[in-house]
């Protein structure tokens, strides 16, 4: 699943082994489980937590411009099989 962050001051935070989203007074959680992405489409906050829980698990997080084009990316560092096919 896509996790999706389209709302103008919206708030992304790690909480235990899922991710909260907030906006004004509502508030979403999903598990880490379900999460393949996370689109980040307008102004939105996030914490740092999030992220590094995300790039623990392996889960893309995607800037995306006004008109939804990706503009910026965040993933994990870790070795896979692309990477080491690169090096040789």
């Amino acid at each position: 699943m896509q996790l999706v962050i389209n709302s103008r001051g919206s708030y992304l935070k790690k909480k235990e082994n899922c991710f909260l989203v907030k906006n004004e007074d509502k508030v979403f959680e999903v598990s880490v489980k379900k999460v393949d992405s996370i689109l980040i489409t307008t102004s939105a906050y996030f914490s740092t937590d999030a992220v590094k829980f995300a790039v623990d698990n392996n889960i893309d997080i995607v800037f995306l411009d006004y008109f939804g084009n990706p503009y910026g990316r965040v993933w994990h560092s870790k070795l896979g099989s692309t990477t080491l096919i690169r090096r040789y």
